[in-house]
């Protein structure tokens, strides 16, 4: 989702973390020393504030293409395994947010679908006169005639 280069180089994909957490810890360190120098700051203080402002993400840019092939591959299970997370965390992490946030996204978008197919359906049978495939025993033997031939 993330691509960094490194003196203008792309970096792979193993070595992106390196190169982020190589300029975070550089980041965070001339913070804590100009905190502490020109502030007059203690270690404590200078150390919080370095954690909040630190950032090793120069020279990074986001892939949005890459990211929503990402999303769409856990969203519709289909997980096409090109990129995964690789730590148990990341993994535990990715079920319980984005696979849980995806799973009840695709399942109101596919409420709202029902919900619009079946207005049409009830308008059509009520065009052709037949309000009785709008509801009750009718409808439901109706739609389940038409799933038991659908199979």
């Amino acid at each position: 989702w993330i691509s960094c280069s490194r003196d203008g180089k792309p970096q792979q994909r193993e070595e992106q973390v390196f190169v982020v957490l190589k300029a975070w810890m550089a980041s965070y360190r001339d913070i804590v020393l100009e905190q502490m120098e020109t502030e007059n700051a203690t270690f404590v203080e200078a150390h919080m504030l370095a954690i909040q402002s630190a950032s090793g993400h120069d020279g990074c840019r986001i892939n949005t293409a890459a990211g929503a092939l990402f999303w769409f591959t856990v969203m519709t299970t289909i997980g096409y395994g090109n990129v995964a997370p690789v730590t148990r965390r990341g993994r535990q992490g990715l079920v319980l947010s984005l696979g849980f946030v995806s799973i009840l996204s695709f399942t109101a978008i596919i409420a709202n679908a029902g919900r619009v197919f079946l207005a049409v359906m009830d308008d059509f049978f009520l065009r052709i006169k037949s309000p009785a495939l709008t509801k009750g025993i009718w409808s439901s033997l109706f739609w389940l005639s038409a799933w038991w031939l659908w199979r």
